[in-house]
């Protein structure tokens, strides 16, 4: 090899090089922004939970039909395991800063795979326990074609948001996940790389 054919190889790895930076930067980009917005997406559901309860826990200890009290703590019941359930999640596919690029994308990529399960899924561990326990509630205490009109308006709430659901995977999810299944395969030494601080530490966040 003469002096040109080993500068040409030499520049030929630091462009490599460089699109392998390129590619873990926007990664962390990527992390950081999917994970700020799952984390305010759970906030907000933490917060509806709340709220749900505050709404509904009363209901339970007054004179109301039995149908209605069991609707509003089925209802109820049903918050809590929405709220735990969130919690749990995020607890689980926390990442470490100490891992390894290869870890830690592995991680992610579980993170992503559970939200994904979580929002296909949406429609029976999220929207059915609370769609019956509202509508026993409201056939509880409603003429029919009171309850029958709720109900209806209630469905029709039910599948746009499970249809905001599904798109939120297909359009968001489902690339940012695929993105990193693609740069963690184009890394041929993960080892080599060392340690990646974890994008959400470095920001001060957990």
């Amino acid at each position: 090899m003469n002096i040109d054919e080993l500068k040409d190889a030499f520049h030929q790895l630091e462009t490599e090089a460089d699109d392998t930076s390129l590619d873990l930067d926007t990664v962390r980009q990527q992390v950081v922004k999917s994970r700020r917005q799952l984390n305010f997406r759970d906030l907000r559901e933490s917060i509806a939970c709340v709220v749900v309860i505050v709404l509904f826990a009363p209901a339970i200890f007054t004179r109301l039909p039995a149908m209605t009290r069991i609707g509003a703590c089925v209802t109820c019941l049903a918050a809590v395991v929405i709220g735990v359930s969130l919690y749990l999640g995020n607890r689980r596919y926390r990442t470490r800063p100490e891992l390894s690029v290869d870890d830690y994308l592995g991680a992610e990529i579980a993170h992503l795979d559970y939200q994904i399960w979580l929002l296909r899924n949406v429609s029976w561990w999220y929207l059915a326990p609370l769609a019956i326990g509202f509508l026993v509630f409201v056939w509880g205490m409603n003429p029919v074609a009171t309850a029958l009109k709720m109900s209806v308006g209630y469905f029709l709430l039910d599948r746009g948001i499970n249809w905001l659901n599904q798109r939120a995977v297909n359009r968001d999810l489902v690339p940012q996940r695929d993105e990193l299944v693609r740069v963690r395969a184009s890394l041929n030494e993960p080892e080599s790389s060392g340690p990646i601080l974890n994008p959400l530490n470095r920001e001060g966040r957990n």
